[in-house]
């Protein structure tokens, strides 16, 4: 990936790229992304709350495998439509955080974003 300056010399921000991120680095931009949104899952949430976090964080997954497909493809293909995914992770491999940055368009229709067509 492409290395980019930090606001830390300890964390390194890279591009993700299909070819290099496993399912389980993919998984961890997921799990990163759902504690950003609904705040750490503690015991006493129950069991429920652990089984709809699993659901959000596959959900989240599929779409960032896509994602980062298209991405690849967009490059190698010189679509119009590019984008990218930035990971900022430390020496251990800890995920810091990451951003998307890319064109989805928005369905009116099904009222939801997505991926712009080939």
């Amino acid at each position: 990936g492409i290395a980019l300056s930090a606001v830390s010399p300890d964390i390194q921000i890279r591009r993700a790229d299909a070819s290099t991120t496993d399912t389980g680095q993919i998984r961890a931009l997921a799990h990163t992304l759902v504690e950003a949104f609904y705040g750490e899952h503690k015991p006493q949430h129950g069991p429920w709350t652990w089984v709809q976090r699993e659901m959000m964080e596959t959900d989240v997954t599929t779409d960032l495998t896509r994602r980062l497909n298209y991405y690849e493809e967009a490059r190698a293909c010189s679509y119009p439509h590019k984008g990218a995914i930035f990971v900022a992770q430390d020496a251990a491999g800890l995920v810091h955080g990451f951003v998307d940055v890319g064109a989805s368009m928005f369905d009116t229709v099904k009222r939801s974003f997505a991926l712009p067509p080939r």
